[in-house]
């Protein structure tokens, strides 16, 4: 019994539209857990819920190696909008007019 209702929570689990480590963490440790903890499901007559825990797993561990690309790429845009704002700012204040400079002509004798 309670076997079905570890499997049945992983359903509910993978069922749930959220995209987030936590969130792909939690399915690939209750995975884990009801793999170590009811053995029966790798017996040749659970074959196909064991593979589909198996798929299950795989590809929680491939969403959230994506994810944790993407988050990293995140990142590093936000740090170049950063940098490039900064550098816009620099510019903007030096085509402020009172930034400007008089050039120095030397005139022929």
């Amino acid at each position: 019994m309670r076997g079905i209702a570890e499997l049945n929570s992983i359903v509910q689990l993978a069922n749930e539209q959220q995209a987030s480590e936590r969130h792909f963490n939690a399915i690939i440790r209750r995975v884990d857990r009801t793999l170590n903890q009811f053995h029966w499901i790798g017996e040749a007559d659970f074959k196909t819920i064991h593979a589909a825990l198996e798929q299950l797993k795989h590809t929680a561990e491939l969403m959230l190696d994506e994810y944790e690309k993407v988050q990293a790429i995140r990142a590093q845009t936000a740090q170049a909008l950063d940098e490039v704002e900064k550098q816009q700012a620099a510019l903007l204040r030096e085509l402020k007019p009172s930034s400007w400079k008089t050039p120095i002509y030397s005139l022929p004798i």
